[in-house]
């Protein structure tokens, strides 16, 4: 019955915040599955220590901050964690819960342009929406325009505004994004310049592989990340990047490449080859792999996008499969598994992919080193797969066993886990993710963007510049094939937290703006702002205001929110400067209990703590938030800080 209550509690809170809807027609995930097994079974978080920081600090990890109410994130942390997670991580294009739509007739009607004739495929399906569609409140800018017209080119920066935008939509689920771009800017990594410029043939990628991720619902299938990684094995994209579009069997004689063989292997699944001998991974593993992938043609033309003729040839999005060229023969063992995929039973190099993936995804080495590398990513960087003693590494292959290598299931059970949230065994482990400028600047914009009429008419928030001055260009992988910028090297690099501080403090309208005089937007805080905070008069007091902002941006329960950071934060937005402009105080000076505290610096914050402000269009929110963002604390998580910290 308690699981019921907090269902019929979520419910009622997405009526409330949304108005009118129907029921048929919601996006909800499904009702809590009282079957679900965590697969860190022995490691789930207890009910008493989930609490509202570890929700949202799911949200930070897994969503870029998610758009749920604080109310529906307090239902959340009243929930068992098993239930709760399985409504805060879908992969369905929509979850009403983690990010609910609006009512504005105008800014809110995106979830009806989701899909095209393919099926759930959100980028292309929004791209076309937002520069085509009369109903699109975005018809007008030409960003989104697959095709630059001033020169017949496919436009890359429309690809990128497009994820950007997508990802900051309320109504479309954050988290199918984020897992998304992770796929292919990094584990499956693909680059503008490997596919001659071409944005649609990266996007065809993305929305495929998403579709194939989004199918199986429940979480359960067995081995269901194989069919994830098999679909972004069998696109264009690759085929083009890596040279195998070119690959062929003629004349009893393969002719190609093994550049994909290899990294299908070590790149996709893990198998690096060390646990065999090297001369039979190279010669037997590999090279039959080089056959499977012959016939793969891509075509190329110039009228191939639209009705505009373009300006060069661009691949096409689909392949043009030869079976004249492809290998006819059984494959021996390929993955030195005892099993062999024959032609008989795979006819083609689609269905030998299939075959190759689901057998690849139970290698031993496959299943030491892909399940810590996701978790790396994603929420760890303490982690390594060489490191076979180390307790958390241990648990993390444990899990993904338990998990049925389900990609869905095993992130799940890792988001309520005690390793993930450093509670239980693992409280003295300490949990340490340094966050990219993709991730920073994304978890910025969203908890920054209060609704959809926000996100189309503050145009000058995008993050997409600051985002490429700091190393960070989507589709662009820095380390190519190897994927994107790391949280580490953003952590390292003098010049990102430079470019990251400028960005705040030279142009602070780009992020704190509060009005956009040419589209007629405004700020409004108080549409997501509780209104437990207010006064009588709708009015704030700097202090509460300024508790909720760092917990909004930093989802740490204000465990890093202390003396130094409350100045700051009540200083700007009670007089729009920092707290004393022309002194600086140390800590000790702000404590009241040590010997050399300064009392007029105290009471300077006390004085602005209790200042009573309006919120809505008032540009000293927009400076706290600044200062918010640029802190250290805005560039690395931890798990320790749950509850106030330790």
């Amino acid at each position: 019955m308690m699981i019921q209550r907090a269902r019929y509690k979520s419910l009622l809170l997405l009526f409330a915040f949304t108005g009118e809807i129907s029921l048929a027609n919601a996006a909800l995930p499904p009702p809590c599955d009282t079957s679900f097994s965590p697969a860190f079974s022995t490691e789930t978080i207890s009910d008493i220590d989930w609490d509202e920081t570890a929700v949202r600090k799911v949200m930070h990890t897994f969503a870029y901050g998610g758009f749920a109410s604080d109310q529906q994130i307090k239902a959340w942390a009243d929930m068992a964690p098993s239930c709760a997670i399985q409504e805060i991580l879908t992969f369905q294009s929509t979850n009403d819960l983690l990010s609910p739509p609006g009512n504005d007739p105008v800014y809110d009607n995106i979830q009806s342009y989701l899909t095209t004739s393919d099926g759930d495929a959100t980028l292309a399906a929004l791209q076309t929406f937002w520069s085509t569609d009369p109903a699109s409140p975005a018809v007008n800018s030409t960003k989104y325009d697959l095709i630059d017209t001033s020169n017949n080119r496919l436009k890359i920066s429309a690809l990128q505004y497009t994820w950007i935008d997508t990802t900051n939509k309320h109504g479309v689920n954050p988290f199918r994004q984020k897992v998304g771009f992770w796929l292919t800017n990094y584990h499956m990594s693909v680059h503008m310049q490997a596919v001659e410029n071409n944005p649609a043939i990266i996007r065809k990628m993305y929305d495929d592989v998403m579709r194939v991720l989004a199918a199986d619902t429940s979480g359960t299938e067995v081995n269901y990340f194989a069919n994830v990684l098999a679909t972004g094995a069998k696109s264009p994209a690759l085929a083009v990047q890596y040279g195998h579009k070119d690959s062929k069997y003629v004349n009893g004689q393969f002719k190609g490449n093994d550049d994909f063989a290899r990294e299908f292997h070590q790149l996709f699944f893990g198998i690096l080859g060390d646990a065999t001998d090297k001369n039979t991974y190279e010669n037997v593993t590999i090279e039959n792999m080089a056959r499977i992938l012959t016939g793969m043609k891509v075509d190329k033309s110039d009228t191939y996008y639209g009705d505009i003729v373009t300006a060069q040839n661009y691949y096409h999005d689909v392949l043009n499969y030869d079976p004249t060229l492809h290998y006819p023969s059984t494959l021996p063992d390929p993955i030195l598994s005892g099993v062999t995929i024959s032609s008989a039973n795979y006819p083609t190099a689609m269905d030998k992919i299939d075959a190759a993936a689901q057998i690849s995804i139970n290698n031993i080495e496959s299943e030491d080193n892909l399940p810590v590398w996701i978790i790396s990513h994603f929420a760890d960087d303490t982690l390594s797969s060489e490191d076979d003693t180390n307790p958390k590494v241990v648990d993390i292959r444990n899990a993904w066993i338990n998990s049925n290598k389900n990609l869905l299931h095993f992130l799940r059970s890792y988001a309520i886990s005690n390793q993930f949230l450093q509670r239980g065994g693992f409280q003295s482990t300490p949990r340490y993710k340094y966050l990219s400028a993709f991730d920073r600047n994304m978890i910025a914009y969203n908890q920054n963007t209060v609704d959809n009429k926000e996100s189309y008419l503050n145009t000058a928030a995008t993050p997409k510049a600051r985002m490429e001055t700091q190393g960070a260009k989507a589709f662009y992988p820095a380390h190519f094939v190897f994927g994107g910028q790391t949280g580490i090297e953003a952590a390292n690099n003098p010049d990102i937290f430079k470019e990251a501080y400028n960005a705040n403090i030279s142009k602070p309208y780009r992020l704190a703006g509060v009005k956009n005089n040419s589209t007629g937007w405004q700020k409004e805080w108080t549409k997501i702002v509780p209104a437990s905070l207010a006064d009588a008069n709708g009015q704030y007091r700097a202090g509460d205001l300024g508790a909720w902002l760092w917990n909004r941006f930093m989802a740490d329960g204000g465990a890093h929110y202390g003396l130094e950071e409350r100045f700051y934060v009540a200083g700007l937005m009670a007089q729009g400067v920092n707290f004393d402009p022309g002194n600086g105080y140390t800590r000790f000076e702000l404590d009241p209990n040590d010997a050399n505290a300064n009392t007029l610096a105290i009471q300077q914050l006390t004085d602005n703590e209790n200042t009573i402000i309006s919120i809505d269009n008032n540009i000293n929110v927009g400076l706290a938030v600044n200062f918010i963002t640029t802190t250290p604390f805005m560039f690395a998580q931890s798990g320790s800080d749950l509850a106030g910290g330790q």
